[in-house]
């Protein structure tokens, strides 16, 4: 399925604030509605930052698909294999006090998409998540 967007981070943090920019211009331009753009961005933000600060990737990349209600974003990285989604929830039900550092961004990104699949292909890791909205007649 060819994409309606792409573009690679290569240059880490210092490019992060632009890569980021860029892929919300694009889907607030595509009509994407505002609630599924914020959702996405809120995941893209979260899973890019965990990529750049324990995946040792040198370049990340994001396409954008837009189709039949649905905006998914699909980030490739060719960092260490490792599979976010395969980490449990965390526990929100003991007191922030007593709570372990960290976990809290997946579990997000899980709870605000409505589907989030990872792999690895070859090399690199893929992970994809989704928000579907209802199209506008």
């Amino acid at each position: 399925m060819n994409c309606d967007y792409e573009r690679t981070l290569s240059d880490g943090r210092a490019g992060f604030a632009e890569f980021l920019e860029a892929a919300e211009v694009f889907l607030e331009g595509a009509g994407v509605p505002l609630e599924v753009v914020t959702k996405c961005m809120i995941a893209f933000d979260e899973l890019v930052s965990n990529i750049l600060n324990h995946g040792s990737a040198a370049a990340i990349t994001a396409r954008i698909f837009l189709k039949d209600g649905e905006a998914a974003v699909e980030l490739t990285d060719d960092g260490a294999p490792f599979d976010p989604l395969s980490l449990p929830d965390p526990d929100t039900t003991s007191p922030l006090e007593d709570r372990p550092v960290g976990g809290l961004g997946v579990h997000i990104v899980r709870k605000l998409m409505d589907h989030v699949e990872y792999s690895r292909d070859g090399n690199g890791n893929r992970l994809r998540f989704a928000k579907n909205y209802p199209i506008e007649l």
